[in-house]
């Protein structure tokens, strides 16, 4: 069969906002957030701050998201955080945004009964889904945990550093509307995050971490407990407490609690089409004409 294809003039569309390819922001959209926004470099893997009214493009496209506040006062210093059983070490190693600011979190030596550390403030409960998050990499220790706990209920997840999964869950008190996530960063760093319902009533609640060297200890009240050796550590960077029912871009806090307000975007046609004449495309991720599964 011959082919026609030279008959037909070769056109491209006027305006082609593919964020994943291209990995920056077309200059005719405009950003409204009168806020710093982190993102995650798609180039680096680190993560970077933009300044207000920046948009952010990350390795699966442009980050749009909805305004968030950061519940936690210090969420990269953690040697004033309060609870714990055991020691903090700070700027111990290079954190997820390339500066020396990640701490090391080694357990005391012997039997702990609960062996976490407490990284946010104690909120009121907001009768609705709250989400923990904390950066975490491996040192001597395999396995972390994360927890979120409330007054009346707990949930704690435990995770493996070398195979990049959840490996134990636990909970107390019949905690609902539970769930957790885990994205890969560079250099060995993970982001895990568990969510749960926290009533109006609960007068607590706030993010715990711990590690451990086995992947099956023991939970007393929904916390893991086991023996350790008093000097092998995890290192944790970036704790956030926030409403909302999955994390979001990370919001660094230092002394109080901060916001990072809503990303608006728009676009200025600039002669980019004709608003009476014109046709959109929208492919999903992956092969075109298929499903984004």
């Amino acid at each position: 069969t011959m082919s026609i294809k030279h008959l037909y003039p070769t056109s491209t569309p006027a305006l082609n906002l593919n964020f994943k390819s291209s990995r920056v922001v077309d200059p005719r959209l405009a950003c409204v957030r009168n806020s710093i926004g982190t993102y995650v470099d798609p180039v680096s893997g680190l993560v970077k701050t933009a300044p207000a009214n920046v948009a952010r493009v990350e390795k699966d496209g442009l980050l749009v998201e909805e305004t968030r506040t950061n519940n936690t006062d210090n969420s990269e210093l953690f040697t004033n955080t309060g609870g714990g059983t055991g020691g903090w070490t700070a700027n111990a190693t290079t954190a997820p945004d390339g500066n020396l600011t990640a701490d090391l979190w080694i357990p005391v030596s012997g039997f702990v009964d609960r062996n976490t550390a407490q990284l946010s403030n104690s909120i009121n409960g907001t009768n609705s889904v709250l989400t923990a998050s904390v950066f975490v990499k491996k040192k001597e220790l395999r396995y972390a945990h994360i927890a979120l706990l409330s007054s009346a209920t707990y949930y704690t997840r435990l995770f493996d550093l070398d195979t990049g999964e959840f490996v134990g869950e636990s909970m107390y008190g019949s905690p609902t509307q539970t769930s957790s996530t885990v994205t890969s960063l560079t250099n060995g760093w993970y982001r895990i995050s568990v969510s749960k319902y926290v009533s109006n009533t609960e007068t607590i609640a706030r993010l715990q971490v711990g590690s451990t060297d086995v992947s099956n200890p023991s939970y007393s009240y929904g916390q893991v407990t086991y023996v350790a050796d008093g000097t092998s550590g995890m290192y944790f960077w970036g704790a956030q407490l926030e409403e909302g029912s999955f994390p979001t871009s990370y919001i660094p806090t230092s002394g109080s609690t901060v916001q990072r307000l809503a990303d608006e975007i728009t676009l200025t046609n600039s002669g980019i089409f004709n608003s009476n004449e014109n046709t959109i495309i929208n492919e999903p991720f992956g092969v075109a004409g298929g499903s984004d599964t």
